[in-house]
């Protein structure tokens, strides 16, 4: 039975409304968004919640946000870090709990630090893709713009994945 948490001043108590173990230690969170939350995309947040058998009460971690400005949920991708307090802790938790989220969101990995740039270039492996899903997710605009270049530097659409062509897809 998860430890009850309890909200402060800087967090408010949200509700989990998924958990989806896509291997054994990469995992996709979603919780409640507060009424008010406000955040940029490519920005993360800290979550927390209580530490199993530990003499602090609450672990907090910083995790990107994967989901978009205005989606209704927040959504979080992490990896298992074997004995680590906070994921632990996140291995016991099902649809229906509670966990803590800082209310003031963090970061600048946002599109507006890149408008003076004629192209973006975003690399990023396992949850450090992350902040680009946001922003994907968050801006349509950025897609119609990446779709552009790539035409324009003759590229083509195309099913399957052949010299010269791109594959698509949208996601929202």
């Amino acid at each position: 039975m998860p430890i009850p948490l309890i909200a402060t001043a800087k967090s408010t108590c949200e509700t989990i409304r998924g958990l989806v173990w896509w291997t054994n230690d990469l995992f996709c969170l979603t919780i409640s968004r507060p009424a008010g939350f406000r955040c940029t995309a490519g920005q993360f947040a800290r979550l927390g919640l209580a530490e199993i058998d530990a003499p602090h009460p609450t672990a907090w971690r910083a995790y990107s946000i994967t989901s978009g400005p205005d989606d209704p949920n927040l959504e979080f991708y992490g990896v298992q870090v074997p004995g680590g307090a906070f994921t632990s802790a996140v291995k016991t938790l099902q649809a229906g709990d509670s966990i803590l989220l800082e209310q003031a969101p963090n970061g600048f990995m946002a599109p507006d630090r890149f408008v003076d740039g004629d192209s973006l270039w975003m690399l990023a492996s396992g949850t450090g893709l992350g902040p680009y899903i946001s922003m994907l997710c968050g801006n349509p605009a950025m897609i119609e713009d990446t779709r552009r270049l790539l035409h324009e530097r003759g590229f083509r659409p195309c099913r399957r994945a052949l010299p010269g062509q791109f594959v698509t897809e949208n996601y929202w």
